[in-house]
């Protein structure tokens, strides 16, 4: 059987929680987490290794720096480095209705899911994120 290799997968939620929860569903089907619970840890995560991660998974609200200026900074980055890989993004957010905050996301190629997230929905994330990279 052709097995897959797992994603390395960046989650970034200040919420312990929810940062558990979604870390296992991850871990569940078959994929590594790097777990962070504020966005600069994350970003440095990103400045140690531009290429390890292929998927981004993070809350939007969180102290200091949201999920969208993280992303934001992680993308400069991996600019600067020349990372021609792709990588996926995704926020999730309680607050999905906000149509002007989707569509800002949206254009920045960051797509939104609302918590909270279900099982099936990692499923999709992760099937998506193979199709983008491969």
């Amino acid at each position: 059987m052709n097995r897959e290799a797992p994603l390395n997968i960046l989650l970034v939620d200040d919420d312990e929680f929810a940062r558990n929860l979604s870390g296992r569903a991850f871990e569940a089907l078959g994929q590594n987490v790097f777990e962070y619970s504020n966005p600069q840890d994350g970003i440095k995560a990103v400045e140690q290794d531009p290429k390890l991660h292929r998927l981004i998974l993070s809350d939007f609200n969180m102290p200091v720096m949201n999920g969208f200026a993280m992303i934001q900074k992680i993308q400069e980055i991996r600019e600067k480095e020349r990372v021609a890989l792709p990588m996926a993004y995704f926020i999730y957010t309680g607050n999905v209705r906000d149509l002007p905050l989707e569509t800002k996301l949206c254009e920045a190629g960051i797509i939104v899911k609302a918590k909270p997230i279900r099982l099936p929905t990692f499923q999709e994330i992760v099937r998506f994120t193979r199709e983008l990279i491969s």
